[in-house]
């Protein structure tokens, strides 16, 4: 039983990535606004990935992932911060499963805010040009509840997950141990 619990985070962090991945894919993916294609975010400088046309898009590859870099980065830094920081090291001391799950998902929840605010005032005071996330009350709120939350629960059932497999890797070596009489 001691397996699944050294390799526990090699399982799940792609899990994680992914469904990060997905759910700011969702928050922010290019759209056709009627004069060809638009970036929600993580673009606002005119080049040639924000000015082709909504029937180039789909045909050239290049441009897709040019799309997605910005996500697939954004992805693996809430990766590392969500099941590196907070679901290892901030949780590691609770020993209940509900606490376990409430110190993963809060620190998750305010290491993402934290980012999301550093990223915002570095676009505000000129250090790089993107839009910002936190913008008005609207895209407050969809981040939260559609990136933030799902993301921060993620890495509370995942601590909780693996405070399991610890209590049952330690119960199985308990009783593979030889009474002594």
């Amino acid at each position: 039983m001691r397996w699944p619990l050294r390799y526990f985070w090699c399982f799940v962090t792609p899990l994680f990535f992914a469904r990060a991945h997905h759910l700011l894919w969702r928050w922010g993916a290019p759209y056709n606004d009627g004069y060809g294609m638009t970036a929600r975010s993580f673009y606002t400088v005119e080049d040639e990935v924000t000015s082709i046309s909504w029937k180039e898009y789909p045909k050239n590859w290049k441009i897709r992932l040019r799309y997605r870099l910005p996500f697939l980065l954004a992805a693996a830094t809430l990766t590392a911060l969500c099941c590196g920081v907070a679901g290892r090291i901030l949780s590691s001391k609770a020993r209940q499963y509900s606490s376990r799950f409430f110190a993963a998902a809060a620190g998750a929840a305010l290491l993402i805010a934290l980012l999301v605010a550093i990223v915002d005032s570095g676009t505000h005071f000129g250090v790089w040009r993107q839009a910002t996330v936190y913008g008005g009350l609207d895209s407050t709120i969809f981040m939260v509840r559609n990136v933030i939350a799902p993301l921060a629960a993620m890495t509370g059932v995942f601590s909780v997950a693996e405070l399991y497999l610890q209590r049952s890797a330690a119960r199985s070596i308990k009783l593979e141990q030889p009474l002594d009489n």
